[in-house]
């Protein structure tokens, strides 16, 4: 790995904490208050860190100068997310209501797969850079 790879997964790595912690905060406050409501909570939980992610992963994670306009980006992270949604929320859904995990170990579980899926979209689809 590169330095330059090496910097940008260490970057992706900072800026997913911030995002997550977005995240798990919303979707635990949701939980609390609303208990079995795990899958609007993720929703609700999703849609915060979209908003968060987006702007971070633009301009710390994936700094460089980048292909597309902003509201391309914005249209593929539009894309990105509800795929992200998607596969969150029934991933969540069989863990929980078919496996019984307990909600908050099934959607960390879960939001490991959609992380990485994530990383590697983004960086080649989002936010490419100018010299693809």
């Amino acid at each position: 790995m590169n330095q330059s790879a090496l910097h940008q997964m260490i970057r992706y790595i900072l800026v997913g904490a911030v995002v997550y912690a977005c995240d798990m905060t919303v979707f635990w406050g949701i939980i609390t208050l609303v208990p079995r409501g795990y899958l609007p909570a993720n929703v609700a939980a999703k849609m915060v860190g979209a908003a968060v992610g987006f702007v971070l992963h633009k301009y710390v994670t994936f700094s460089w100068r980048q292909k597309s306009s902003t509201p391309d980006q914005v249209k593929a992270y539009i894309l990105l997310f509800l795929f992200n949604i998607t596969l969150s929320s029934v991933l969540l859904w069989l863990l929980v209501a078919q496996l019984q995990a307990p909600e908050i170990f099934a959607k960390i579980g879960t939001d490991i797969v959609v992380i990485v899926t994530s990383f590697f979209v983004s960086r080649h689809f989002v936010y490419r850079p100018a010299h693809d």
